[in-house]
């Protein structure tokens, strides 16, 4: 048993390198000591010295399967899963970038010295995710790599189904009908590949509401156009 903060976090059985910790008998046996009445911790994982791989209880596939010498490819991912937050280096979760559209309201972009809304061009945006918020409202994120001050920061981008057609219309072909169908029901989020991530200009401007969760606080801007940029060579690599 493995406690984060004073608290049951997650079960951890260790295997032979011989034993199976894909499925079978090994991995139900971790699944009730997860579930145990005494317990009741959302993650059971397996490591037979060769790989991990953690299982929720609530869902079919593994979250975590890996090799053990391949660990430190996703060890924010494992840390941001399992760590305490005074693991975190200063307190910032692992991966973690700062939203765009926060920091350039607080720098004072959001409007000019009329007081009038600032349109702003978001150039090379590698998208992440795009999602059904709500009837009537949409949202697309994206990592932005810029210089200056505004260097990497992640940007959330809402719309409403006006603009749907036109986002989906920039993306290429072979994505645009899964989006579509993702879009139109549960879970109604779709995530693109990060090894190869659509790549667009966006348009809006700053919104007005900010937006605060366990982890961070972020502005969506309110994006008016989506215009499709060509797929890098060599994209960078995934955060």
């Amino acid at each position: 048993m493995l406690e984060r903060e004073g608290k049951y976090a997650w079960v951890l059985d260790a295997k032979a390198p011989t034993e199976n910790i894909d499925s079978g008998k090994n991995v139900e046996q971790a699944y009730s000591y997860a579930i145990h009445k005494e317990v009741r911790v959302p993650f059971y994982a397996l490591c037979n010295g060769r790989k991990l791989i953690v299982f929720h209880v609530s869902a079919g596939p593994p979250v975590i399967d890996k090799s053990l010498q391949e660990i430190g490819d996703i060890w924010p991912m494992v840390l941001d899963i399992f760590g305490c937050r005074s693991a975190w280096p200063q307190g910032i979760r692992p991966g973690f970038l700062p939203d765009m559209g926060l920091a350039m309201a607080k720098a004072g972009f959001a409007q000019d010295d009329n007081g009038e809304k600032m349109y702003h061009i978001v150039t090379g945006l590698r998208l992440g995710t795009v999602a059904k918020v709500e009837d009537g409202l949409y949202c697309v994120t994206g990592i932005y790599r810029g210089e200056g001050p505004f260097g990497e920061f992640c940007a959330t981008f809402d719309f409403g189904p006006h603009a749907l057609p036109k986002f989906i219309a920039e993306l290429d072909s072979d994505l645009q009908e899964g989006v579509r169908t993702v879009l139109s029901r549960q879970p109604y989020q779709y995530a693109f590949s990060q090894s190869h991530p659509p790549v667009m200009t966006i348009v809006g401007e700053i919104g007005d509401a900010t937006h605060t969760n366990r982890n961070e606080s972020y502005r969506p801007f309110v994006a008016e156009d989506f215009v499709r940029e060509p797929m890098p060579e060599n994209p960078p690599p995934a955060d």
